[in-house]
């Protein structure tokens, strides 16, 4: 039986496209939760946490993760980096597929978003520290994966091919 490939990390991890091209190597869907709540919302991350705050941000990143892993059908779902520590939502993501921790550097990070639209937490010129912070305070539950890979200096197609070698292993595609 197929179960969802959930990958989590620290933003600039690569989750999203690292989760797109999996999605597209083991022919499943593919629900990008940052994406699917700007759609919802009809506004940017930046604009949301902006305008409505992190907690109205968590309480629809919350109800679109839990649409995405109940919805019956199986696939590769990316969450927000903070997703996973907050309230019980590792340990649904632990029952409901195979989670995949996709470990990186805070400083690669940030040169990885230094090239991508802005991130809300991140937008500071302590942006490093930030960083750095988050995953200290997040280690411990991001380690809670089932399996880890790291990013560090790979290329996001190598990575993919990884993680959909480890989905066809331990998730049954």
């Amino acid at each position: 039986m197929k179960r969802n490939v959930i990958l989590i990390g620290l933003s600039g991890s690569g989750k999203t496209t690292v989760g797109a091209a999996v999605a597209g190597m083991i022919g499943g869907g593919f629900c990008d939760c940052d994406e699917a709540i700007e759609k919802k919302l009809g506004q940017s991350i930046v604009e949301i946490f902006a305008e409505q705050g992190e907690a109205a941000f968590r309480r629809v990143e919350e109800e679109l993760m839990n649409e995405a892993i109940l919805d019956g059908v199986p696939g590769v779902i990316v969450p927000g980096g903070g997703w996973c520590v907050q309230g019980e939502n590792m340990s649904v993501a632990l029952r409901s597929g195979l989670t995949v921790y996709l470990q990186v550097a805070p400083a690669e990070a940030i040169e990885r978003l230094n090239k991508s639209a802005p991130r809300p937490l991140l937008g500071t010129p302590d942006s490093a520290v930030v960083l750095s912070a988050q995953l200290d305070s997040r280690r411990e539950v991001y380690e809670r994966s089932e399996v880890a890979v790291d990013t560090n200096g790979k290329e996001p197609q190598r990575v993919a091919l990884t993680v959909a070698n480890l989905a066809r292993k331990l998730a049954g595609w």
